[in-house]
């Protein structure tokens, strides 16, 4: 088999081959044919040709979608789509072949058939002079994005398509970005699509003014994504301290006048106990960035403040009648979805809320779709980057690696979790893997190990489990993630043999480089193949 790394994937959605030719002969020869090199162009003629794609390429990495929206050289009606039952715009004149392309753009996002990779429509020049028609059809928030091309001017279609992809694709994470990631930001981002464009995301929002909401379920990192968008932004200074970090308000954590006060501030007067007056968190930024964590469940009134904050950048202390001008960005998150956002907040405030969303994958959201490959090698890094942490701490006994093993046998917990063979994560966030990870290290100082092996890690996840609530969503009572299933063993001395077995064999029998791989010293080494029979 070739050692060839695979091209991205873009996909190609026309009605007729003959498009889709035009278009791959124009990338043949645009800017040397360098976007021919680096891509893979398929052709897909329907929705259902788009579904047999993904089923027979699964974990293919999907750079991007060219999606015609015009049909109406189709050869076929049975080619056609139709929208979802209930997801039909109100109001929508549609007309089945002439708006195919949008009707395949709401399987795409809505029954997540493909939720990621950017879609670029190609119009026809009749759709192309009133796309405001269709934004309302192709924004979802949290999404991938979409643009809009055809033909305009004296510039080539073709050429218009291919200079959107260029720009807009969904590349994969190179190893220097992901070692800047870490070092940087402090994120494991690995190889998946997902996480590849939580990066894009944050890239583009970073440097506007805009305000940012960040969804996704607790402990998936919302506040390592704010910090990353203040890092990239003009207001992000290492000599100015207050301008160092995002300030951070937890908003569920005090009571509601706490709140406004802690944002706003107070003048002598404003309450019992207000003798002097005290600046708030937004006139305290100066310039830089204020994160709003737990946004979904403030009320009405404090919605409304918020809000003149948001559109004018003023601000009013409690107990005075004069506003000031303030200079700060606001980056906030929540737990919730968009539909629950939808329906507790004022209009208004959702609108300007909403207005740049980044959605933060849980554990199953960011593997979905991936190899198990894949999976295995960013647990591997998660491994590496939470463990050298630990070792930088002077005081811990001795600098610990972790067993191949081990990383394979937590790779498999995640893809049974993944699979929902065997939920694990109580809330499907990297909080819980991080926990696993620093309990097998803190167990492994403990027995004076130079590995954290296999025992570790499933006594760090029975430890876990035993503390998970049978009512934790996903989560049914004496669920257990089996070490049985994964290994076919639940013997200490078994597992420890096949650990021996698989150093000596990536090792090619060289029992100095396997007793170092195993963390043990090459006399212990040599006494456990005698016990255990190794040949």
């Amino acid at each position: 088999m070739s050692s060839r790394r695979q091209r991205p994937v873009v996909l190609v959605v026309y009605d007729t081959p003959g498009r889709f030719q035009a278009l791959l002969d124009y990338a043949r020869q645009f800017d040397n044919g360098r976007l021919a090199q680096e891509f893979e162009f398929v052709y897909c003629d329907c929705l259902e040709a788009i579904r047999r794609w993904y089923r027979q390429n699964a974990g293919v990495h999907v750079a991007g979608i060219v999606l015609g929206v015009d049909f109406s050289e189709v050869d076929s009606e049975q080619k056609l789509a139709v929208f979802p039952l209930g997801l039909r715009p109100a109001g929508l004149a549609m007309d089945v072949r002439r708006l195919q392309g949008f009707i395949i753009y709401y399987h795409l996002r809505h029954l997540n058939l493909e939720q990621i990779a950017p879609v670029i429509f190609h119009l026809s020049a009749e759709l192309l002079q009133s796309p405001e028609r269709y934004i309302d059809i192709c924004h979802v928030p949290g999404m991938g994005e979409c643009h809009f091309t055809g033909p305009a001017g004296e510039e080539c279609q073709e050429l218009a398509v291919l200079k959107k992809l260029d720009l807009c694709a969904l590349r994969p994470l190179t190893e220097e970005k992901r070692l800047y990631w870490r070092e940087t930001h402090h994120m494991v981002v690995g190889r998946s699509r997902r996480m590849a464009a939580l990066v894009r995301e944050i890239e583009r929002s970073a440097p506007t003014d805009s305000i940012v909401l960040v969804i996704g379920p607790p402990g998936t990192g919302k506040e390592l994504v704010a910090q990353a968008i203040h890092r990239l932004s003009y207001r992000y200074s290492e000599r100015v301290p207050e301008r160092r970090d995002v300030l951070t308000v937890q908003m569920t954590t005090m009571d509601k006048n706490l709140c406004i006060d802690e944002l706003f501030g107070h003048e002598p007067g404003a309450f019992t106990d207000a003798r002097t007056p005290r600046a708030g968190i937004f006139e305290t930024a100066r310039g830089s960035t204020v994160f709003l964590d737990e946004i979904g469940e403030i009320d009405h009134e404090l919605q409304k403040k918020l809000l003149r904050v948001i559109e004018y950048h003023r601000i009013k202390r409690l107990g005075s009648s004069v506003e000031k001008e303030v200079d700060v960005r606001i980056i906030t998150a929540t737990n919730r979805t968009i539909e629950e956002l939808q329906q507790r907040f004022r209009s208004d405030f959702y609108t300007r809320l909403v207005h740049h969303c980044i959605a933060v994958p849980s554990v199953a959201e960011r593997w979905s779709g991936e190899k198990p490959q894949t999976v295995e090698d960013d647990i591997g890094e998660f491994f590496d980057f939470f463990i050298n942490e630990r070792n930088k701490n002077p005081y811990v006994r001795q600098k610990l690696q972790p067993d191949l093993t081990a990383v394979r046998f937590l790779s498999q917990i995640v893809l049974q979790h993944i699979s929902g063979e065997r939920p694990l994560f109580a809330a499907g966030n990297v909080r819980t893997l991080r926990a696993i990870i620093n309990q097998a290290y803190d167990r492994a100082q403990y027995e004076n190990s130079r590995i954290i092996g296999v025992g570790h890690i499933a006594t760090a996840i029975a430890q876990f489990q035993a503390h998970v609530t049978p009512s934790a969503p996903g989560l049914k009572s004496g669920t257990l993630a089996s070490i049985e299933h994964v290994l076919g063993s639940l013997k200490l001395a078994e597992l420890e043999k096949r650990a021996i077995q698989e150093a000596l064999i990536k090792c090619n029998g060289n029992q100095s480089r396997a007793a170092a791989l195993l963390g043990i010293h090459r006399d212990t080494l040599r006494k456990k193949i005698r016990e255990y029979g190794i040949s």
